[in-house]
């Protein structure tokens, strides 16, 4: 199927054609690779991303509707998969950070109370709503900023601020409980 233009392989994909897929997966595979190994940086997570567009592309092939060329359309959905797994990545960041902010406030509640974590709890609930709000929905439920913005009918900018506010006043907490 070599000679085969990327309509006519689409066509039959369309089809059912199985051969016919393998050969336009066979034809751009690599392109998609170096696009999703340009976009994310890391040559494992651009593998999962080439990996996640060919399912994609094979789930949505049929709804492929021809007005750009299949390698554009295919292009674009690695774009998305790219965006889905860097988000992916700074959500586990974020948790990281989180874990981080837990492991400096927990021995100075551990002070106060017998269950580290139920320190850091009581000091986080004892947070302004908004801060709390914005800890609860960023670092323990895994929103980026902007949905948190979007679930609190805020600015993502306020949402960074309220974090930013938070980590402070944990710190001081911090400092507070283990004099």
């Amino acid at each position: 199927m070599n000679g085969v233009s990327d309509e006519a392989l689409v066509a039959l994909a369309k089809a059912g054609d199985r051969r016919a897929f393998e050969a336009l997966v066979s034809r751009h595979y690599a392109a998609i690779h170096r696009f999703s190994w340009r976009l994310c940086g890391e040559a494992a997570e651009a593998e999962d991303v080439a990996q996640e567009t060919l399912i994609r592309v094979a789930r949505g092939i049929s709804g492929f509707e021809g007005r750009s060329a299949f390698r554009s359309w295919a292009f674009g959905v690695a774009a998305n998969c790219a965006k889905d797994a860097i988000r992916a990545r700074r959500r586990r960041a974020r948790t990281l950070e989180a874990a981080a902010v837990a492991a400096l406030v927990e021995p100075a509640c551990a002070v106060e109370h017998d269950d580290g974590e139920a320190g850091l709890w009581d000091a986080v609930r004892d947070l302004p709503d908004g801060q709390r709000e914005a800890v609860m929905l960023v670092h323990v439920e895994g929103l980026s900023h902007g949905e948190a913005a979007r679930a609190l009918g805020c600015a993502e900018a306020t949402v960074s601020w309220r974090l930013f506010a938070a980590r402070r006043r944990l710190k001081s907490h911090l400092s507070r409980a283990s004099a």
